[in-house]
Parts: structure tokens; C-alpha cells; sequence
């Protein structure tokens, strides 16, 4: 099989030092001032401001839930507020380069067959031989294996 063609050496240098621009300046706006040496004493507000993010990040349940969010400023204060509401409106869309039919199919694929496969992949032995009939390709299966769910010899789980 041949490899798929790669890019020029220079253009993924240039990619390792691109990380996520609105993540990486909402942060920025976020924490503030951060000290050019070390870090910030321990009961300085960027922690606060980390653990109320963090806080706030785990309460988000879908991206519909997203459309007209904007964070609380009781903790944050208000220009860290407005940081995160920016951040989630402006990630809202798509990038150029996401193609949305492919991830349409994704999603069905995923809703589809991502359980079977999970339970598959990650269980111990994968002991159903059933399992990688449906899916031959989900996990690795020793040659002794049979084919056939009903002359399947899978290990037993402990």
C-alpha cells in the first residue's frame, strides 16, 4: 500500500507553532497578566478565574445550548465574562476547511455503530465473536478465531 502523499517538511513546522488562535486569546483576555517568570501567587485571580471556567465548561450539556450563552461575570469579573461569551459565539461556525456532509455521516456513523464498536474495541478480549463479524475491522482477533459467531472460540472474560 502506498503511503499518502505529505506535506513539505516546512509547512508542518509552521503548523506545530499554529495552535488554536480564539482559544489561545481568550485565555489571554481570560487570565490577564500572567508573571514573565514562574506563576501567580496562589491566591491570585487567575486561579479563580481558572477553577470558575472550568466550573462553567462542565455545565455546558450540547452546542444548542451554546446559541445564546453568555458567561456569568459574578466570578469571572466582567471583562473575562465577555472573553468566554466571544470565544462561544465566535466558535459557533464551522472553520473553511470543515467539510459538513462529512460530518453529518460521521454523526450517523457514529449514532449508528459507535456503541458496538466501543464495546467492542474496549472490552478486554473482545469476546464476541459477533461483534467482529458486524465489524471486522474494530479490533484485532487472534487467527484461531473462528469466523463464524457460532464456532466462535472467544476467550472467556475473567
Amino acid at each position: 500500500m502506498t503511503p499518502p502523499p505529505s506535506a513539505p517538511d516546512l509547512s508542518l513546522q509552521d503548523m506545530r507553532r499554529h495552535a488554536d488562535p480564539l482559544g489561545d486569546g481568550t485565555i489571554a483576555r481570560i487570565l490577564g497578566d500572567w508573571p514573565a517568570q514562574g506563576w501567580p501567587a496562589d491566591d491570585a485571580p487567575q486561579w479563580r478565574r481558572i477553577a470558575e471556567v472550568n466550573r462553567l465548561l462542565g455545565e455546558w450539556a450540547d452546542n444548542a445550548s451554546l446559541a445564546h450563552w453568555h458567561a456569568p461575570s459574578t466570578v469571572l469579573g466582567q471583562e473575562a465574562a465577555q472573553a468566554l461569551t466571544d470565544y462561544v459565539q465566535q466558535a459557533q461556525a464551522l472553520p473553511p476547511w470543515a467539510d459538513p456532509q462529512k460530518i453529518q455521516r460521521a454523526e450517523r456513523l457514529f449514532m449508528e455503530h459507535g456503541a458496538l464498536h466501543a464495546s467492542c474495541c474496549f472490552a478486554p478480549a473482545c469476546p464476541s465473536a459477533t461483534c467482529c463479524q458486524t465489524l471486522p475491522t474494530c479490533c484485532t482477533r487472534p487467527a484461531s478465531w473462528s469466523n463464524t459467531p457460532s464456532t466462535a472460540s472467544a476467550p472467556q472474560r475473567p
